[in-house]
């Protein structure tokens, strides 16, 4: 299975803020890259998804119309760094994916034998 690919536009990277636009997605992965990052000491994590009629269009895949959520880091701490946040959530999303995967698979086959 090929999953879709992810396109991300960079506004911005530094250690007190990322700034990133996701044409094509929804809040199904901002919300998962908000819980992951707003789980990190000293990080604050907000993204925004415009009304249709507002800001810059984009075409999908299935031609809708869309304007690209916006997803924004910041470190509010002085010790902490938001490109280094935005990695370690990446990465523990990728082990609860995974996590999750083996458990589905085990409950699977448990229901075929």
């Amino acid at each position: 299975m090929r999953l879709p690919e992810v396109e991300v536009k960079v506004k911005k990277y530094d250690r007190d803020e990322v700034l990133l636009e996701l044409p094509g997605e929804d809040h199904t992965l901002c919300n998962l890259l908000k819980w992951a990052l707003n789980r990190k000491e000293g990080i604050v994590a907000t993204y925004r998804i415009e009304h249709p009629i507002l800001g810059k269009r984009h075409k999908v895949e299935d031609e809708r119309e869309h304007v690209p959520p916006k997803v924004r880091i910041r470190a509010v701490d002085e010790d902490a760094d938001a490109r280094e946040a935005l990695w370690e959530a990446i990465d523990e999303l990728l082990e609860l994916i995974e996590e999750a995967r083996r458990e589905f698979q085990g409950a699977l086959e448990e229901a075929e034998g």
